[in-house]
């Protein structure tokens, strides 16, 4: 973890620790956080098309986007995953396959 990803999810750990008394919630409270804030992003996105009854900004897409990450840092880092290393193999990999053409 580089950065400010890792100093956002420091921070959001031991948030989450002080609010427990120094103990860090289930992992699996983790796995649901990560998935609630996926959707928060896609709903803050949905938003912006015009085909919902509200709108909403890229601005706040950019925060749920962004509450994505720092979840998925958490995790992986409760889960002993180095993320970056993960990021970088999977970035090999999608380099190896073939684009697939619209109307293809």
């Amino acid at each position: 973890m580089r950065g400010i990803v890792a100093e956002a999810t420091a921070a959001y750990l031991a948030r989450e620790a002080a609010a427990r008394d120094g103990e860090l919630p289930p992992l699996w409270h983790f796995a649901f956080k990560l998935t609630e804030e996926a959707q928060e992003a896609a709903d803050a996105w949905h938003r912006t098309t015009g085909w919902c009854r509200r709108g909403d900004t890229l601005e706040h897409v950019a925060e749920e986007l962004a509450d994505t990450v720092i979840s998925a840092y958490a995790m992986a880092l409760l889960l002993g995953v180095d993320l970056d290393a993960a990021i970088e193999a999977k970035h090999e990999v999608l380099m190896t396959r073939p684009v697939i053409e619209a109307g293809a």
